[in-house]
């Protein structure tokens, strides 16, 4: 009799349902879920340090020009530090489509509509058509 193996009562065949199936969730849904939690604390960091080394970079730049090529006038590097950084933007804004939603290109300043008073100046004199 002592050869025999136990028979597995209901109890335990609840359980390794039980675990099977917290395997399968974990598996499925956790072990995923801690994949990009990672990843995303991964890029945030990387994103944080590149900004430090950005700015650093521009602090170096500003700091050897100034001693070096415009003797002493911080303005002329700001200067140069400036307009870099706007025609960087201007070039990343053209290449993501650009623009801003709405704009016709008409930069007359839009008058607000009062009970029509201002119908009168219902065109822009730059182009000669109406504000929409």
């Amino acid at each position: 009799m002592e050869d025999e193996l136990p028979e597995h009562d209901v109890v335990d065949s609840l359980f390794e349902a039980l675990d099977r199936a917290l395997d399968t969730v974990y598996d499925k849904v956790v072990r995923p879920l801690l994949l990009v939690g990672r990843f995303i604390a991964v890029a945030f960091v990387l994103a944080l340090v590149a900004i430090v080394v950005l700015v650093a970079l521009v602090d170096l730049f500003v700091r050897f020009s100034t001693v070096y090529f415009f003797a002493g006038h911080v303005w002329i590097a700001d200067t140069v530090v400036g307009a870099l950084s706007l025609t960087l933007g201007l070039v990343i804004s053209e290449r993501s489509g650009g623009g801003v939603d709405g704009f016709d290109g008409c930069l007359c300043p839009q008058l607000p509509t009062f009970g029509g008073w201002t119908d009168r100046f219902a065109s822009c004199p730059e182009e000669g058509r109406p504000w929409s």
